[in-house]
């Protein structure tokens, strides 16, 4: 927290902290980043500052760009269906709905839409 350093810090003190999960995706594995942000506290002004969480590719998406470019790729490159996928995640104790499957890859296929189109241009 940037209160707590330079000749202020004295009049600041952390009260907690704000943890922020991510579902990643790893070789074989799906793990829970957490990003772990003290909750400071003014002493004088008696009020609270907190820093915001990292960005993230989509916005208020729980999913870490890992587990969207994974989805992608296993269903472009490698031909897996979405509800196949689906099921992989549910054996592995990810529960994750396929309408949300969908909106990830349809966001994702958003984003690259402006690559899409420049490549398509220069060609």
């Amino acid at each position: 927290a940037p209160e707590l350093e330079g000749d202020d810090a004295d009049k600041y003190e952390v009260i907690g902290y704000k943890e922020t999960h991510r579902l990643a995706q790893q070789p074989g594995s799906y793990t829970i980043l957490i990003y772990k942000r003290p909750v400071v506290r003014n002493k004088e002004a008696c009020s609270l500052s907190v820093s915001p969480a990292p960005d993230n590719v989509l916005d208020g998406c729980y999913a870490d760009v890992s587990v969207i470019a994974g989805i992608m790729v296993d269903k472009a490159v490698y031909h897996l269906p979405l509800y196949r996928q689906h099921q992989r995640m549910l054996d592995s104790g990810v529960q994750v709905s396929r309408a949300t499957l969908i909106n990830w890859v349809k966001r994702g296929i958003e984003l690259l839409t402006p690559i899409y189109q420049a490549m398509l241009k220069h060609i």
